[in-house]
């Protein structure tokens, strides 16, 4: 089914007659309390979303199919959450300059999710599972906190957004291994706790809030900068590995969560100032301050 720019008097529902069947629109824009549905718990067949989708609601169902949202400005503005039930993947974008918000939350958690440009919320909670950067990706969600199942792709992450609406914390719960991250001056918290996490260039963490590095110490968690680490504008919260690959590692006032360890190869290692938990604590130091 190819369907050009469509606008919605009602809410609709595309499905393909073939189960496997292909489903390709333009812009496709609803008023208010409009839904658009896409496919139905059988079908195969991905949604190709080409143009700008403007709609109060976007539901999908628990069918084997991928949703591609690839419009530059997509706009789901439900009273509620929306949530990619389709077990397909799902994508944000083909151009670092899309956008797709979902102004009160979203949940995409079903299949993986492709990423390229801006996936936003406004003040509301985003939940994703596994992320993969197809080019540089932005999330951010204002006040609403970010969980991330896990991260990949050889581009850049960038948390949240420069202006003072970001307060939300962001949670990377597994793997990350991606190009880059970046973090604005803002009151917001960081949490990388997955068990590996490697990030390729050097990464400035500019939040103010705090930034936590692993939750299972450092013969669990190694948490890699390679091209170095600069944490120093918010606390750091320690509990792992840390380590870049002979490359500067400066990092502000630290509080041991676990038995952590600083390593640096023949990079310069400077701490602000380190504080012990609540329980006693070993921290291992390798390299130079």
């Amino acid at each position: 089914m190819t369907l050009g720019n469509s606008v919605l008097t009602t809410s609709t529902t595309l499905r393909s007659g073939n189960a496997s069947g292909i489903i390709t629109t333009g812009s496709v824009t609803g008023g208010a309390g409009i839904k658009l549905s896409l496919q139905n718990n059988s079908a195969l067949g991905e949604v190709r979303l080409t143009g700008n989708v403007t709609v109060n609601q976007l539901e999908t169902f628990a069918g084997g199919y991928a949703v591609k949202l690839t419009g530059s400005n997509n706009q789901i503005s439900s009273g509620t959450a929306t949530t990619f039930l389709n077990t397909g993947g799902v994508t944000f974008g083909d151009s670092t300059t899309d956008v797709s918000t979902f102004t009160n939350g979203l949940t995409a958690t079903a299949s993986g999710v492709n990423l390229a440009g801006t996936v936003a919320t406004t003040n509301s909670n985003m939940t994703l599972g596994a992320v993969t950067l197809a080019l540089d990706g932005t999330v951010k969600s204002g006040s609403g906190i970010i969980t991330i199942a896990s991260v990949s792709g050889a581009n850049k992450l960038s948390l949240q957004d420069n202006t003072s609406n970001s307060r939300g914390l962001v949670v990377v719960n597994g793997t990350v291994n991606i190009g880059q991250i970046e973090t604005f001056a803002q009151n917001y918290a960081v949490s990388l706790i997955g068990s590996s996490v490697a990030v390729a260039s050097a990464s400035t963490f500019n939040n103010t809030g705090a930034t936590t590095f692993g939750d299972g110490g450092n013969t669990v968690d190694t948490v890699t900068f390679t091209g170095g680490l600069t944490a120093k504008a918010g606390a750091v919260n320690l509990n792992s590995k840390l380590v870049t690959t002979n490359n500067l590692l400066d990092i502000g006032a630290v509080t041991l969560a676990g038995n952590s360890t600083l390593q640096s190869g023949t990079g310069t290692i400077t701490v602000g100032s380190i504080t012990d938990g609540a329980n006693s604590y070993t921290l291992n130091l390798a390299g130079w301050f």
